[in-house]
């Protein structure tokens, strides 16, 4: 059933349509200080470009929030979602707690590999990404929003796990930033990679699609933004990302942990 769908998918004919009809998931994997410090800040610019336009954006990955709960409340554009953020990430931490998760905390082993010095630099790096505009809803996994603007979606960090749920939620194109690389796809929707951290634009060169390693560099962040937003209306215009041309295609629900 499912491949005689695609099959009349691919017999539609292609009309247009402006950026503000878009559903854009933001995510990031593998991070380390270049995702902190400059991939993740130029999602954040293409992404206040994007809510400015009226288009819909997605930020997961729940655990990213931790710690600052208070700092995205200010965000929220009502109270409720204020509440909201509060409750979501409550429930979080408790069931985590629960299965002998660390949360909040210092992790010296994890400094060493990403140069970040707790996770709480680490998730307030991740952040950026959701750029700075307010916050018009928290939704649940898989979710689709319901109104313009940036919302925040409870996800797990599981990469493949929290790009399923936002493509379930009808996201059109997935940004997704990595520091110490990793070579994400997803089945439904592609993948945007990219990469601030020279060793990975070396390393797995073949699996990014926008290095912007000259950000550290000197380079005008305002240039390597707009190449950002270039290629991802070339991406939504048909072109096909890395990910889908080696045919790398994650899909991963969301399983639950029973807590004690």
């Amino acid at each position: 059933m499912l491949f005689r769908s695609a099959a009349q998918i691919a017999n539609l004919p292609r009309v247009p349509i402006s950026l503000d009809e878009l559903i854009v998931a933001t995510q990031c994997g593998e991070s380390d200080y270049s995702t902190d410090t400059v991939s993740n800040p130029i999602v954040g610019e293409v992404v206040d470009h994007l809510v400015d336009l009226g288009a819909r954006v997605i930020m997961g990955e729940t655990t990213d929030w931790m710690g600052f709960e208070d700092h995205l409340s200010t965000r929220a554009a009502t109270p409720g979602i204020a509440a909201r953020i509060h409750a979501v990430t409550s429930r979080f931490r408790r069931d985590a707690t629960a299965n002998g998760a660390i949360v909040i905390g210092h992790d010296a082993d994890d400094d060493v590999l990403t140069g970040e010095t707790t996770i709480q630099a680490r998730a307030l790096g991740c952040l950026a990404k959701g750029g700075s505009r307010p916050i018009q809803d928290v939704l649940d996994f898989g979710v689709r929003p319901s109104r313009p603007g940036l919302s925040l979606m409870d996800t797990p960090p599981h990469d493949a796990v929290s790009v399923t749920a936002m493509a379930a939620a009808g996201a059109h194109i997935c940004l997704f930033t990595t520091g110490r690389g990793t070579p994400v796809g997803n089945a439904i929707i592609p993948v945007v990679k990219v990469t601030a951290n020279p060793f990975t634009a070396t390393r797995m060169g073949d699996n990014i699609d926008l290095s912007v390693v000259e950000a550290g560099h000197g380079a005008s962040r305002t240039v390597l933004v707009e190449a950002l937003q270039a290629l991802l209306v070339d991406v939504c215009n048909g072109a096909e990302t890395v990910a889908e041309i080696i045919g790398h295609q994650d899909f991963a629900i969301h399983r639950v942990a029973p807590t004690v």
